[in-house]
């Protein structure tokens, strides 16, 4: 006679159950805000004990706070509690050649401060000393401790394996080796670097043009060029974080065999360059886009040259990616509304594509919106591992 002997699953440790579930109960009111006891229990799938024992122990750990009572029309009304919405912070700094804008935020990301400096740097380390500078005065206000999580938006790529920032050619001495390190001295531990192009996206998917968007691209046109691809809310990096520098994409050679950059033709400086090879009297990109989009004189021919560039890279975009929504932001992208239908017009009379394009809505806030959005759950796990060790 045989005896079967069935294997059990693993217990979950008393503890780490515990830790889970008090986790649980905090992502759950700092999404959806202030709750009463029985109703948390029931939006959590957990036994009214279970969730008053939690919410003892987030209360007493500053986590969460009483938020009152709720409404009731018999008996005692039930005891209300919210995530505690400033137990920690977001600091978002999007780093630009011309100014270095910071905000800082609750766990919820609602934006307490915000503070813009003008670059004038000439070198990485007094752009770090002006980025501490920006911190110092955007977080007066607020307490800044060891909860707070930094999320800094540079141009360029962080490599996280390698641990620097390359291709960042506009900022002075900011592929340094050992720069990620200086800014972790200056900051401490808790930092995110990440690409700006990817979190104007993050910042147009949380508050923008691509709110409910699941698979969409942003693309940027400014003084450079770029592209950020999200699929199912979650950036697309690659695997050294270069996903989207499509301003390296070769666009024909020079008499000299040397090839020409797309983003050297589809940028701000592209403008001016072809203002000046057309005998534009004024050549500042602002200037050239505003006689691209009249479509007077020399105008027509540079508007065309402009459509014939963005719908070619739209339609490549397409063909790689088929995204559901196209945003288009930068500080030449966000003013191509004018001239978006005619895009769209020569995409789908060349192609079999049909994408949609919007203008985006954030403008040239996008990119530290995001920062703060990338930085939340970081910011929440910190706040809560540090106050409930596991």
């Amino acid at each position: 006679m045989s005896t079967t002997v069935r294997r059990s699953q693993p217990a979950v440790a008393p503890k780490l159950l515990r830790h889970m579930n008090q986790k649980l109960i905090l992502e759950v009111l700092s999404e959806t805000g202030a709750m009463t006891k029985p109703l948390l229990a029931a939006t959590v799938g957990l036994s009214q004990p279970t969730v008053n024992a939690a919410c003892d122990e987030l209360l007493e750990a500053g986590l969460l706070v009483d938020a009152g009572r709720g409404q009731q029309t018999t008996g005692r009304p039930a005891q209300k509690v919210a995530a505690n919405v400033r137990a920690g912070a977001v600091v978002g700094v999007d780093i630009g050649r011309q100014w270095v804008r910071t905000a800082v935020s609750d766990l919820v990301g609602t934006t307490l401060s915000v503070h813009e400096s003008r670059n004038r740097t000439r070198s990485a380390k007094a752009l770090v000393e002006l980025i501490v500078q920006s911190v110092a005065v955007a977080g007066a206000r607020v307490d800044l401790g060891d909860t707070t999580q930094f999320v800094l938006g540079s141009p360029g790529v962080y490599d996280e394996h390698a641990d620097r920032v390359l291709l960042a050619d506009q900022l002075p001495g900011w592929h340094r080796p050992k720069l990620p390190a200086m800014l972790r001295e200056a900051l401490g531990e808790n930092l995110l670097i990440e690409n700006d192009v990817n979190l104007a996206a993050l910042g147009e998917l949380d508050s923008g043009a691509a709110q409910g968007a699941g698979t969409f691209g942003y693309l940027h046109i400014g003084t450079g060029l770029g592209f950020a691809a999200v699929v199912d809310g979650k950036l697309v990096r690659g695997a050294h974080g270069s996903a989207g520098e499509i301003g390296y994409l070769p666009y024909g050679r020079r008499a000299d065999g040397t090839v020409v950059k797309l983003e050297e033709k589809l940028s701000a400086p592209g403008l001016t360059a072809v203002a000046e090879r057309k005998g534009l009297d004024a050549t500042a990109p602002d200037a050239v886009l505003q006689a691209a989009i009249s479509g007077q004189g020399a105008g027509a021919e540079i508007r065309d040259e402009l459509v014939e560039q963005v719908a070619t890279l739209i339609t490549m975009i397409s063909a790689m990616y088929d995204p559901e929504l196209i945003v288009i932001g930068g500080g030449i992208g966000q003013e191509l509304g004018p001239l978006a239908s005619t895009v769209v017009d020569r995409v789908t009379k060349t192609s079999p594509f049909r994408p949609r394009c919007e203008i985006a809505a954030l403008r040239g806030g996008a990119p530290l919106r995001g920062a703060v959005v990338h930085g939340l759950e970081r910011a929440r796990d910190l706040a809560f591992s540090s106050r409930i060790p596991l």
